[in-house]
């Protein structure tokens, strides 16, 4: 933990933070195995996926791909990474004379040949009242989505048409994605190149100021493969390979005899 947190504060490896939260799920998990001895137990891990959706090219050789402003391309996360995940295992392991086990990824994930920058908006609200689009109420979403609530389906429409013409030099929309649905809208911010202060945007074809009111949330690096992995102990059903991950739920019931 000590050595994580100094990578933090020190090295500036923010990925560390995802790292001492899995560390100490499994910490809590492997003390709670011994403790109860419990006849089946699971656990997820999320900071290899996070780490490979964000930094996934400096963990391939593509450093280059990266801006420098967002991660030195002599970093590589992978190495974190493997050393906790193996910690990890290895706990696991030891228990291996009391429990047989079935490790699975959760799917898997591809580096993207094309890096896309994620921004959403500062404040929503003040965006779209300073170019006079009516609202009844904005809900932010999970990254770059959010939900536009209106009176009626007739000043959502009228809003839609407003906000697809918010477009880059390019004539690129800005909100790619405007889903309709009556009286409210689900948008995502779609634009996914880095936004610099000399780039020109517009609205109704006149030249806006908008560089302020983006901010960065994180530069997308790994896109998801349907193919996953997965490992079981000699007495878990050795038909394993044959399935996809998504059916491994039958493998429990079958060792179970469920």
């Amino acid at each position: 933990y000590v050595k994580l947190l100094f990578g933090i504060i020190f090295l500036k490896k923010s990925w560390n933070k995802s790292l001492i939260f899995d560390l100490f799920l499994n910490d809590f998990h492997v003390y709670n195995l011994k403790k109860f001895n419990p006849d089946f137990s699971s656990i997820f891990f999320n900071a290899g996926a996070h780490i490979q959706h964000h930094y996934f090219l400096n963990m391939v050789g593509k450093s280059n791909l990266n801006p420098k402003w967002y991660i030195d391309s002599k970093k590589d996360p992978s190495q974190d990474l493997f050393k906790i995940y193996d910690k990890i295992l290895e706990n696991h392991l030891a228990l291996a004379d009391k429990y047989d086990l079935l490790v699975l990824t959760g799917l898997s994930q591809d580096p993207c040949l094309k890096p896309s920058i994620y921004y959403r908006l500062k404040d929503h609200k003040k965006f779209f009242s300073k170019f006079n689009i009516t609202f009844k109420e904005i809900l932010p979403r999970m990254t770059r989505d959010f939900t536009m609530i209106f009176e009626n389906n007739e000043q959502a429409k009228s809003a839609e048409e407003k906000i697809s013409k918010f477009l880059t030099s390019d004539g690129e929309k800005l909100f790619g994605t405007i889903d309709n649905r009556g009286n409210s809208l689900f948008i995502t911010l779609t634009y996914a190149n880095e936004v610099k202060k000399d780039d020109k945007f517009f609205y109704n074809d006149k030249l806006i100021d908008i560089y302020d009111d983006f901010v960065f949330v994180a530069i997308k690096n790994g896109i998801h493969d349907q193919n996953g992995y997965l490992f079981t102990s000699m007495n878990v059903d050795q038909n394993a390979d044959k399935i996809h991950i998504k059916e491994s739920f039958n493998l429990i019931k079958n060792y179970f005899k469920i």
